[in-house]
């Protein structure tokens, strides 16, 4: 499920009008962390990967996108247990899952 219905739903009774404003603010904000993530070197400390991933998973979760968050959430923990084999592949996934959330928001807030 990119999105959890329910959770979106809540925020956007919650928010109202400015609901649209910051749905696309989080999404822009997701956005920016992936390319940074992208933009990586081997000379990115595992702290800044894990703070690039850390401001994905909390916005994630707050507009319903559990799935991006679930991933985001285990990346962070492989970085900190230096658990960095699959970090592309991880990566690759984090970013399938956060085109399938947008894309699923994008029909919601169309409805």
């Amino acid at each position: 499920m990119a999105i959890d219905s329910t959770i979106f739903d809540q925020l956007k009774n919650d928010m109202e009008d400015s609901f649209l404003e910051v749905t696309k603010s989080i999404l822009t904000s997701i956005a920016s962390n992936l390319s940074d993530l992208d933009q990586r070197s081997e000379k990115t400390s595992t702290d800044d990967l894990s703070r690039y991933v850390h401001s994905i998973k909390s916005p994630a979760a707050c507009i319903g996108a559990t799935n991006l968050a679930t991933m985001a959430n285990k990346i962070e923990n492989d970085l900190r247990q230096n658990k960095v084999q699959n970090l592309d592949k991880d990566i690759e996934e984090l970013r399938l899952q956060f085109t399938l959330a947008k894309d699923k928001i994008k029909t919601l807030i169309s409805q």
